[in-house]
């Protein structure tokens, strides 16, 4: 009697669920066999497995760059600790011009973003950023415009 009520419940779920498998699982699936090999979307009739050279050939420049942040915010006074991340990548859109975004947050609270240009002024020397950032879920009070400059030290030598 159990099972029966259970089934009844799930059945009209069953054709959403169909078609959720269908048009969202099955492409993400086709996504990632491609990415292992060496298809061309050209119409190319067969492929081979390539494991992650691909992914090697698109990260060996500095193209597109990910960038990951973790770390904590100790406040003394209220005998606090936030835990804080951060999400950003930079696209080269031309020759000296990139596209810069970002998603950051703490444990607590709405997450915020930030997004623009940045350009290259003096190459491997001088950056201009121009961002605008807001906090997810609030209309403007949250908003900011930065313009900024990065300095950029020569490597250091070991």
């Amino acid at each position: 009697m159990r099972l029966r009520r259970t089934l009844t419940r799930a059945l009209p779920l069953t054709p959403a669920v169909a078609l959720l498998l269908l048009f969202l699982a099955g492409p993400i699936a086709y996504c990632a066999y491609i990415a292992f090999t060496d298809l061309q979307l050209t119409g190319q009739a067969h492929s081979s497995f390539v494991g992650f050279e691909n992914f090697r050939t698109a990260f060996k420049d500095d193209a597109f760059l990910l960038h990951t942040n973790l770390g904590a915010i100790r406040k003394g006074k209220e005998q606090t600790t936030r835990l804080t991340w951060g999400l950003g990548n930079e696209t080269k859109l031309i020759d000296r011009l990139s596209f810069i975004g970002e998603v950051f947050g703490e444990n607590k609270g709405k997450p915020s973003y930030q997004a623009g240009v940045r350009a290259t002024l003096v190459p491997e020397h001088v950056e201009l950023d121009l961002t605008y950032g807001n906090t997810f879920g609030v209309d403007t009070r949250g908003r900011y415009v930065v313009l900024g400059l990065r300095f950029i030290t020569p490597e250091l030598k070991r």
